[in-house]
């Protein structure tokens, strides 16, 4: 009989959130071959007794109970005893035990000369253990090396009916001899044992230990003894354990418990029960029955009897109508948040919600002041008669600061305090939206919950929704709640957000179709101050889906001018102001002016001009434009790049500005001057003269031979400039390394632009990758300077994809960062692990 109580399962450590996330970068294909991976080496925990070997075993020879054979190879005789001691010494610590008070033969074997000197170490190492008779063979015969009496173990029984009583003498007994001397006095005492309760009493230094008492119950039950007991100590009591039976069930097990005279007897056979059989119950849903009623004592200790058994489920009462009472419905793990898991067990509903407002109390300790999340089972359904009633009382016993919801650990949702609240503030409805109640998926589930609720009360009125808290609303979150307003037919929405407020409802912008390509736009303000005015612009613009659409045509209103460059930034096309008289404002049909020379006299103003090819539009954007530029051209000679004609309303608008001198360029490099007019001098004729022989046309210099393409594998720039320092034709795409020499001095950018060009046409499908050098040293390109904007430029014109060291990113490895790529597996700004070895 084990005399280990069961304990609970311990409960597994979890894992990490941080554990199942991996963010490494992906890595190009490595330029070199991997490196192998190499064997783990695994430990040898065995003791090693080196050349000399020992066993111990009974012995066959009936004069000797134990034989220690020693096996010594050839050695020298000197070297023996050096051999021979240490491993004595481990086999006597192992065996020690098993030597005490028995007679034992030490047996050398072997190829070994052993010598007298060896009687010593045995008898010095093995008499501490205290062997009855100790003797050595070692090939002289027998030689006893010691030898002392075994000490008598008294036993005095004294026989009442069915009790026996036995007093233990120990007499010279020490405590490590009982295990030894005890079975044989057990063996004599097993016939009178059977259907008899035996108790034992120690006399003497000796005591009965938890080995002693294993000896005791394990012999004396094999005999058929009713009970045995040390002194008031119970090992064993049939009667007791006849009190608790177990039996099978659909379910689980039956436990019944038939209460004895007293609760402590009935605890004691409890006790005796969960030694005996506490397997029967592990694992199990156990329903207690007690054959009769039981004291509230006895009851406890059942229940924690089955719960340290390992049972799973503990119910109490007849089958159909029992009671759980294990596990407790709530379990609470403290942290940074508290969670309250609800574990129903087999509980109906109404007895899950009992069980929850009875044991909240137990945790309010944990739970007072913090965030609080209640963790409900699987399939259970949060509905208003939850959120009004065990919520609502959670709230007043947990005195938590927040509490949350979840469902089998998901589908977290914010309740307390609530994350919306409704008020009604000189006609406006206002929506107050506490942010910092939840995520922006936790609070969207929070408003589908509420907007039953509110939303009637929305139509035709003003609604405001007012943001709390410290963090920042997110825009799906906010997008759902005006959606809602605006479904519910409110005239106007604003939104105050941390102070600002931004209008929503009405609209500010009416977009409406013309064709595929083109859109009308009209703005009205309303009440908005500038600010809102801006939001407004860049928020409906954002919704209007403009990607497709080339031409916008402006209605004039007084917001001309900030939806004209609202609409530019959007990268529309051509932008017009509509009416009778169309203009384009966009693109501008004048370029900035480029104006050259040191003194004011010497200033000359070029104007570069995009003439849509209609004089009548292009006259009417050229006075929009003009007034705006004539400041820069007052007094000075102004070049005018326009293809084709300059209309004459065009030349009398700079005239009137003030232009010292107008040229017409007409996009050919001539320039003709319009103004002032050029008075035309008469020049007299010149003689006749025969026209000569035409000169022999020189021959023409022979083509230079077409370059041949330039593989990276094997070019170099001239100076060393440009160096391929990787390549891998297999890999999709092909990607070479190129090594660039860094430096910031236009001439060094020339001349790498120059020694760039020849190898054009190699990389043409390739992905292109560009390290700067300092000598060995990579140098990470961090922001875009000149000489990397020309070095981009020149190998995008040409590559598959181009992409340049980056250094190291935040977490330490070197990585590249596609900054052109016509490779859909390649997105610009895409970063990728550097490809080459030991990096």
């Amino acid at each position: 009989m084990s005399s280990k109580r069961r304990s609970l399962p311990r409960k597994k450590p979890g894992r990490s959130a941080h554990d199942d996330i991996d963010d490494e970068l992906p890595v190009l294909e490595p330029v070199a071959d991997d490196l192998p991976e190499l064997p783990l080496l695994e430990a040898d925990d065995d003791e090693d007794d080196g050349p000399v070997k020992i066993t111990c075993d009974a012995s066959d020879d009936a004069a000797f109970d134990k034989v220690l054979q020693i096996e010594v190879p050839a050695m020298e005789k000197a070297a023996v005893q050096a051999a021979v001691t240490p491993a004595l010494e481990r086999a006597a610590r192992r065996h020690g035990a098993e030597l005490r008070r028995q007679r034992v033969l030490v047996r050398f074997a072997g190829e070994a000369l052993i010598g007298s000197a060896m009687k010593a170490v045995v008898t010095e190492t093995l008499q501490p253990h205290k062997p009855g008779r100790l003797v050595v063979r070692r090939g002289f015969g027998d030689e006893t090396l010691h030898e002392a009496p075994v000490p008598t173990l008294g036993f005095e029984v004294t026989e009442d009916g069915e009790n026996l009583a036995v007093a233990v003498a120990p007499g010279e007994c020490e405590q490590d001899d009982l295990p030894v001397l005890l079975p044989a006095r057990l063996g004599e005492l097993a016939g009178r044992a059977k259907d008899r309760r035996v108790t034992f009493t120690f006399g003497g230094a000796v005591r009965a230990d938890a080995a002693v008492r294993e000896l005791l119950a394990t012999k004396l039950r094999a005999a058929g003894a009713r009970r045995i007991a040390v002194g008031a100590r119970v090992l064993f009591d049939r009667d007791m354990l006849d009190a608790v039976q177990v039996r099978a069930a659909d379910d689980g097990v039956v436990l019944t418990v038939t209460p004895l005279a007293e609760p402590a007897l009935t605890e004691e056979a409890l006790a005796m029960f969960a030694e005996e059989r506490a397997a029967d119950l592990d694992d199990k849903h156990v329903r207690i029955w007690f054959a009769k009623p039981g004291q509230a004592t006895e009851i406890g200790a059942c229940v924690a009897m089955c719960r340290d058994a390992g049972a799973t489920r503990i119910s109490l009462g007849e089958d159909g109508n029992a009671d759980v009472v294990w596990p407790f419905l709530i379990r609470c793990e403290p942290g940074r948040e508290v969670m309250l898991h609800l574990e129903p067990a087999g509980r109906s509903r109404s007895a899950l919600l009992a069980a929850f407002a009875r044991e909240l109390g137990e945790h309010r300790d944990q739970t007072r002041g913090k965030h609080v999340v209640i963790d409900w089972p699987p399939g259970f359904a949060i509905d208003a008669e939850i959120e009004g009633g065990a919520l609502a009382n959670a709230a007043k016993v947990l005195e938590a600061r927040r509490i949350c919801c979840t469902v089998a650990g998901d589908q977290r949702e914010p309740f307390v305090p609530p994350p919306f609240a409704v008020a009604t503030d000189g006609g406006v409805q206002t929506v107050r939206v506490d942010v910092d109640a939840g995520k922006p998926p936790e609070l969207l589930r929070a408003f589908d919950r509420c907007l039953p609720k509110i939303q009637g009360a929305w139509r035709g009125q003003s609604v405001r929704i007012e943001v709390v808290g410290e963090t920042a609303p997110s825009r799906s979150l906010l997008r759902t709640l005006c959606g809602a307003v605006e479904a519910a037919g409110a005239m106007r929405l604003e939104v105050l957000d941390h102070g600002n407020v931004d209008v929503l409802l009405p609209p500010m912008l009416t977009i409406t179709r013309v064709d595929d390509a083109s859109r009308r736009v009209a703005a009205l303000a309303g009440e908005r101050t500038e600010a809102q005015q801006e939001a407004a612009l860049a928020r409906e613009l954002d919704g209007a889906d403009l990607a497709a659409v080339k031409t916008v045509r402006v209605v004039p209103s007084p917001l001309d001018d900030k939806l004209v460059a609202a609409l530019v930034a959007k990268g529309v096309e051509t932008v017009v102001l509509d009416g009778s008289q169309p203009v384009r404002v966009h693109p501008a049909l004048f370029a900035a002016p480029e104006v050259k020379g040191h003194t004011p006299k010497s200033k000359t103003v070029l104007l570069r001009a995009a003439p849509s090819g209609d004089a009548a539009a292009d006259a009417r954007q050229a006075e929009r434009e003009l007034p705006a530029l004539l400041d820069a051209c007052r007094e000075r000679t102004v070049t005018v790049v326009w293809s084709g004609e300059l209309p004459e309303a065009v030349v009398a608008s700079f005239v009137a500005g003030g232009v010292g001198t107008l040229l017409h360029d007409a996009g050919d490099g001539v320039a003709t001057q319009l103004h002032p007019p050029i008075e035309a001098i008469p020049v007299e004729p010149e003689a006749e003269v025969s026209p000569a022989a035409p000169a022999a046309a020189p021959s023409p210099a022979p083509a230079a031979a077409p370059r041949p393409a330039v593989s990276p594998a094997a070019s170099a720039a001239p100076g060393g400039l440009v160096t391929v320092i990787g390549r891998r034709d297999e890999a999709v795409p092909p990607l070479a390394i190129l090594g660039v020499a860094a430096g910031d001095d236009p001439a060094h950018a020339a001349a790498v632009e120059a020694a760039l060009q020849p190898m054009l046409p190699a990389f043409r499908g390739r992905a292109i990758l560009l390290v700067l050098k300092n000598g060995d040293a990579d140098v990470p390109v961090r922001s875009d300077s000149e000489f990397a904007v020309m070095l981009r430029r020149v190998v995008s014109g040409a590559s598959a994809a181009t992409l340049v060291f980056r250094g190291p990113d935040a977490q330490g490895r070197p990585h590249f960062q596609v900054v052109h790529s016509t490779l859909r597996a390649m997105p610009i700004g895409g970063a990728f692990g550097d490809p080459r070895p030991n990096r």
